[in-house]
């Protein structure tokens, strides 16, 4: 994703830390001291090369390093099972006897990525707007966090608990308490699944709105299941969701494969296979002293696959399946990325330059540059990157996703909202579905990014365009 070589590793090394004492004094331990005296005397530099890498730098350090190493969570220890194991475990008390306390009080919960499509595809999903993996991702704050775990030395993604009685950008670590963003009163989980709450449900009981689709770490409790690193062996724990859990204290004993097999069905177990398949061949590489990095970029990308199609004009309904996407990640972590960067490659010949427009695509593009033209008629020193943050805003307003602009002055920002009024004046709402819509949106997106990939000029296509309506 980062052409530029310094870019690259400077966001490889360091692009976790957001603090900006920390990160000075990271840099001068590796050495950097006198770069670092350099940027503080003539921050000039600084701000010239992050406009001269804009497209990189706007597409946030945050998503392509993660959040930096997971913060340090009590040690969870369980009891082992055998297959010919039973546990004591009484589901049904979590309705009568419990209000979700293994849904509280915690920082993060690691999930799998095959979870994640698990949330994507889920009935819920769309009830709270989630409906790509920015949304999980991208979100202030996140419902996914992507965390270097030291163990596998890879990024692995984290369920991001919300505080509890503080603002919700606060880090769950520093909270008083926390909460699974998924959990809901029951009535309202049942009501949203069209089921019929059982009578004796206590009032205050709580209910995970992904139901099914949940977590297969939270639908397995409370028996964990892990695999071995070198075999893939499957082991299990009895595990203690929380203190004095209702439905563990119960004497209801349940047979360990008679539990498993209930709630995970083959395919579910085929893709976690899948996934600890690629991190054993990345564990294997690892030890015989490869350089893993080129693997670890691309499962980092991957994570937040339809961020990398948005990027290329693809909507979240054309993301490559799970079973495609590993087919990718196991190849780039036995060394080869060939398949990656075909699949980009892909992407870059299919892109807006050689998609076949409607007619009515090319009816509501021409009433958006037309009210870009009026806007740079108004404003002069408009640029055509400016221009291309305002229609990605206008994009995700329409996805129902946030996106954020961070402008140097309050000039940039000013034309940014001058031009959203201007190109919101046009009334498109009323005159063609927002699929068609957005479509033109893209569309116009696309030809701005490809005026400024050509770097002939800050307003390229703003010229070109107002040539095309004289």
């Amino acid at each position: 994703m980062f052409d530029n070589p310094i870019l690259k590793k400077m966001m490889d090394q360091y692009g976790h830390i957001d603090d900006l004492d920390k990160l000075q004094a990271a840099m001068r331990e590796d050495g950097f001291g006198e770069f670092v005296d350099l940027l503080n005397n003539n921050p000039e530099l600084i701000n010239s090369f992050i406009d001269e890498h804009r497209e990189d730098v706007e597409q946030s350090i945050r998503h392509y390093t993660g959040s930096g190493t997971i913060p340090i969570q009590e040690p969870i220890y369980g009891q082992p099972l055998s297959n010919d194991d039973t546990f004591r475990f009484d589901p049904q008390l979590c309705l009568t006897d419990c209000n979700g306390k293994c849904c509280k009080g915690r920082n993060y919960l690691m999930i799998l990525y095959p979870d994640i499509f698990k949330i994507l595809t889920s009935p819920a999903a769309r009830h709270l707007k989630i409906h790509s993996t920015q949304d999980l991702l991208e979100r202030r704050p996140p419902i996914i966090d992507l965390f270097l775990n030291e163990e596998y030395d890879l990024y692995l993604p984290y369920l991001r608990f919300l505080p509890i009685g503080a603002d919700s950008n606060t880090p769950p670590e520093e909270a008083a308490d926390s909460i699974c963003p998924f959990l809901y009163p029951i009535s309202d989980v049942f009501s949203f699944h069209k089921l019929q709450l059982p009578q004796n449900a206590r009032k205050d009981a709580m209910g995970c709105m992904l139901m099914d689709c949940k977590p297969s770490i939270c639908r397995l409790s409370p028996v964990g299941q892990a695999r071995g690193m070198v075999t893939g062996r499957l082991s299990y724990e009895y595990i203690e969701p929380a203190k004095n859990c209702p439905g563990c204290a119960a004497d209801v004993e349940i047979p360990l494969p008679q539990y498993v097999n209930a709630l995970l069905s083959s395919s579910d177990e085929e893709e976690r296979a899948l996934f600890h398949k690629m991190l054993m061949a990345h564990n294997t590489r690892r030890q015989e002293g490869y350089d893993q990095k080129r693997f670890k970029s691309v499962l980092l990308e991957s994570y937040n696959i339809d961020r990398l199609l948005s990027i290329n004009d693809y909507a979240p309904k054309q993301r490559p399946n799970y079973g495609q996407l590993l087919k990718i990640l196991i190849a780039a972590a036995q060394g080869d990325v060939s398949l990656y960067d075909k699949f980009i490659q892909s992407m870059n010949k299919s892109n807006h330059k050689t998609m076949k427009i409607n007619r009515n695509d090319r009816e509501y593009t021409s009433y958006i540059e037309q009210a870009v033209v009026m806007a740079y008629q108004k404003l002069s020193d408009l640029t055509d990157r400016i221009v291309a943050n305002a229609l990605k805003e206008l994009i995700s307003q329409k996805e129902d996703r946030i996106y954020r602009v961070d402008y140097f002055g309050a000039k940039e920002e000013m034309m940014h909202r001058e031009l959203l009024v201007q190109i919101n004046s046009v009334g498109l709402e009323s005159k063609c579905p927002k699929r068609i819509l957005v479509n033109a949106l893209k569309q116009v997106l696309g030809s701005v990014k490809g005026f400024i990939k050509q770097g002939t000029a800050d307003d390229a296509y703003l010229k070109f365009i107002v040539d095309n309506f004289k």
